[in-house]
């Protein structure tokens, strides 16, 4: 994401599409970068409720890799980030230890 103005921006596009996927949000300094922060809560409040649902599940006797490959099977439920935060190895008998169902 970028912002400023548009000439500025306009200029070093070519380097910022060879470093990733190039946004232009506004002609306002900052706008950017205020952008990213709304863009972080989100996928923070994503990483939470998927964990509360994963601790959910063990809880009530769920396969947690069995739930993660429903959770990421699901289109509602699909977040890129999970990929990374929730990997299969993660979902291995240890993590259950301590969790009751109930």
């Amino acid at each position: 994401m970028a912002s400023g103005p548009r000439a500025d921006v306009e200029a070093v596009e070519p380097a910022l599409k060879v470093i990733g996927k190039f946004l232009y949000i506004a002609e306002k300094s900052g706008a950017g970068s205020d952008d990213e922060v709304c863009n972080n809560v989100l996928s923070a409040a994503a990483t939470v409720a998927t964990s509360e649902s994963m601790v959910t599940g063990v809880k009530a006797g769920l396969d947690p890799r069995i739930m993660l490959d429903v959770i990421n099977a699901s289109f509602r439920a699909q977040h890129r980030d999970r990929s990374r935060s929730f990997p299969r190895s993660s979902c291995r008998a240890r993590s259950t230890e301590g969790f009751t169902p109930g």
